[in-house]
């Protein structure tokens, strides 16, 4: 049985940053308002004429993974592979409202982040059917931390 060590040649998947605006304007005669359960709370955010709010969300993923190689790949018609690696994925939220009402603005935000990181298993079949063609069919699981 032949292993290899697999770092990704590329950086850590970084996706674009996801990012949406809405702004909604009462009509005449009519008030914009947040409900929140503790009316107390929500005292700057009514009666708002203007409501702007936006979310963004950052999504990041890396691994690093050990493969074991069952049958040589690309040279039987089909090859088996087992990994065991590490993975670490990062997410990042923000949720920002602003309330504008007369001539003040009251803003509420709301911003998260999480990072989770543990251990993976998975297994790759490959199936050669020619020099020129593989289809690879892969599968991992992982567990993780917080």
């Amino acid at each position: 049985m032949r292993t290899t060590i697999g770092i990704p040649a590329s950086p850590p998947k970084t996706m674009r940053p996801w990012e949406a605006t809405k702004t909604v304007t009462a009509g005449p005669g009519q008030v914009l308002r947040f409900p929140f359960k503790d009316p107390l709370t929500g005292i700057d955010y009514n009666n708002a004429k203007e409501v702007t709010a936006r979310y963004k969300s950052w999504l990041q993923n890396g691994e690093v993974n050990y493969w074991g190689h069952v049958t040589p790949q690309r040279y039987d018609y089909f090859s088996f592979s087992w990994n065991l690696g590490f993975r670490i994925i990062y997410l990042k939220e923000n949720f920002d409202m602003a309330f504008t009402r007369l001539m003040s603005t009251s803003d509420y935000t709301i911003e998260t982040a999480n990072t989770l990181y543990g251990a993976q298993l998975g297994a790759m079949l490959e199936m050669n059917p020619s020099n020129c063609w593989t289809w690879t069919f892969m599968i991992k699981g992982a567990g993780f931390f917080n």
